[in-house]
Order: structure tokens, then sequence, then C-alpha cells
């Protein structure tokens, strides 16, 4: 009788663990079906032993990491999500960094089937744990350690790291890396004073050793730059005295036809919107720059 109700002790004990396991489970996954639904997305992938051959001392050594992104008329390709699958031995687990129009990280959410999860989200650089299983769970993989794992500093240096891979393997550019090389050369550009200036039309021209790399055009109250690099766009600022309204777009490196970064006066424009509502914005730089590429045959 004794064994009995030793037994009955044990099963209840196990089923309210696995029923806590289970809503634990239960609610990591909505928070990745309501931010990682990558149903509308293309995907290219990246799989460390796609075999899936037997590791030395571990056996399972799998590891997967997906690029998730979609198409806009401007920008061509839009990073929405990176996601890395790993297997080792017997232990399973998931992380997904969820971006904004701008590759800012949003959202990092882990989940392990026998660890539990976390979700964390992001702004800028500071972070907010929106819900997390306990710490003790969390430990039982023992293949990570939680404080360099869930540390901000930890997270926001990965997703670095995983956007510049993305943009090796991809035609998704590094928006970070593309930014700084344009503040780059535009700070190189305006401080050279050997630059030949021509007029050419309505455009006063910029050259460096016979090379174009800046052209203005001015209309009425509108001033208009156009920096160019390689023979293609990289950046260009609208701006007008007489509205005080202000435009900077930003190219991709050696394409001047994506770009990758809208602001109107001081706001980011996000690349859904610049198609949707400006799109006489891009027409206008396109036109002016072809414009600009007839006159200086």
């Amino acid at each position: 009788m004794k064994n009995l109700f030793l037994v009955f002790v044990a099963l209840i004990s196990f089923s309210i663990i696995t029923q806590a396991q289970d809503a634990d489970t239960r609610k990591i996954d909505e928070y990745i079906s309501k931010y990682v639904d990558t149903s509308y997305y293309y995907r290219d992938a990246i799989i460390n032993n796609i075999d899936n051959k037997s590791y030395p001392a571990v056996g399972n050594y799998r590891i997967e990491q997906s690029f998730y992104y979609d198409y806009a008329y401007s920008s061509y390709h839009i990073l929405r999500i990176i996601s890395q699958k790993t297997i080792r031995s017997m232990m399973e687990y998931s992380e997904y960094y969820v971006y904004d129009d701008f590759q800012n990280l949003i959202y990092y959410i882990y989940k392990c089937e026998e660890c539990g999860g976390k979700v964390i989200k992001f702004n800028g650089n500071n972070a907010q744990v929106e819900y997390s299983s306990n710490d003790e769970k969390i430990g039982y993989n023992y293949f990570i350690s939680p404080e360099d794992q869930f540390s901000t500093a930890g997270i926001l240096e990965r997703s670095k790291s995983k956007i510049k891979l993305c943009s090796q393997i991809t035609e998704i550019p590094c928006y970070e890396e593309e930014l700084k090389y344009v503040k780059k050369r535009y700070k190189e550009i305006n401080q050279n004073k050997n630059l030949e200036r021509q007029q050419l039309n309505n455009m006063t021209v910029y050259l460096d050793k016979d090379k174009p790399v800046k052209f203005i055009i001015k209309e009425n109250d509108e001033v208009k730059e156009f920096y160019i690099n390689n023979d293609n766009l990289m950046f260009v600022f609208y701006s007008n005295s007489k509205t005080n309204l202000q435009w900077r777009v930003y190219f991709e490196n050696n394409s001047s036809a994506t770009l990758f970064r809208a602001m109107k006066n001081r706001e980011l424009i996000t690349l859904t919107d610049f198609d949707d509502k400006y799109s006489d914005i891009i027409d206008d730089i396109q036109e002016k720059f072809m414009d600009f590429r007839d006159a200086f045959k």
C-alpha cells in the first residue's frame, strides 16, 4: 500500500512538472508566433554539418542559420529576421533576432524545449525582459552561459556579427557599415580643397582628378546636392529655404538604385512608407541623376 502511495505521489509530481513545462513552452511559442512569422518572407540559410554526421565527443551537432527578408521597391531587400537553430548532443535550442526597417534589433527570443526560454525587447542599447523561464530551468542547457547568452552587450554583439555574415552571403547590405562609409566619404569630399569646379547647364559639378564626386542643382528655393562614389549615387541632400524641409537619402555602396536609409528633416522614414508616400522623391532623384549622366558624357 505504501509503495502504491509513493507511485501515486510521483505521478502527480510528474504531471505538475509536465504541465508547468508545457505552459512555459506555450508562452514562448506565443511570442514566436507573434514576432517570428516567417511565412511571407524569403529565406537564405547556412547549415553546418548538413548531412548530420556524428561529431567526436558530442555526437549530434548541427547549426542552421537562416536569414529572412522581403522586398521594397526602392530598397530591394529588407532584412526581417535572423534565426539560429543549434543541435548539440541531446540538446536542441533556437535563437531569433527580429529587426525593424533599419536593421535595429527589436526582439531577441531564445527557446529550448527542455530548458525553457527568454524574450527580450530592445530599444537601441536598452533591453527589457518581457518573459523568462526560471533561472534553474534555463541553466539545464549546459552548452550556454546564461550570463553571456542573455547579456545586452552579448546579444547586440552577436546580432551585429550575424548581420555582417548576412551581407556576405546575400545581397542585403549591412546598414551600419554602409552608413559609416557614406559619412566618411561625405566628410572627405567636403573637406577636399582641391576639387575642380565646373558649370554644366544648371549643375555645378565638383571633380576629384577628373572624376565627378558631387554636383549641385538649384531650383527656386530648393538646393539639391548629389554625392557620387565610383560613378554611383551615394548620398542625396535636398533642402528648401522657404519650407525648411530637408530630405536625406542614402544609397547602398555601388548601387544607385538601392537605398537603405531615408530621413525627412531629422526623422527616419521606414522604407516601406518611403515607397508608399514619397515615391516622387526617389523618382526626382533618379531623374536628376540620369540628367547628370547624360550631360557629363
